[in-house]
């Protein structure tokens, strides 16, 4: 869906993250590269920016719930989830009902 992500949800996704921004932006996906920038060279701020302006520089799926931070798929991982407490980042649902 549509339903966008907000900058605190961002930045609350950031905190649970190993490597920040590394974490979750693809620097490699086309749609990242599309924007001609290095996001190695932003500060968070820019690149919280890019991200609401171009969310599909995000990995995909981000799954996000009280304690936890999935990014990519895993499908053991994913099954550590608990399907009501999961907030879905873009359209991870399909993918996460699918390994359900």
């Amino acid at each position: 869906g549509k339903e966008g992500i907000t900058r605190e949800e961002l930045l609350d996704i950031l905190t649970k993250t190993d490597n920040g921004i590394a974490s979750i932006v693809s620097s490699k996906n086309r749609y990242a590269k599309a924007l001609g920038v290095d996001i190695e060279d932003l500060s968070v701020n820019e690149v919280l920016n890019l991200i609401m302006e171009t969310p599909r520089i995000l990995k995909s799926p981000i799954l996000v719930d009280e304690k936890r931070l999935q990014v990519g798929y895993k499908e053991d991982d994913i099954r550590a989830f608990l399907p009501r407490s999961v907030r879905n980042v873009e359209n991870a649902e399909a993918r996460l009902r699918a390994a359900l």
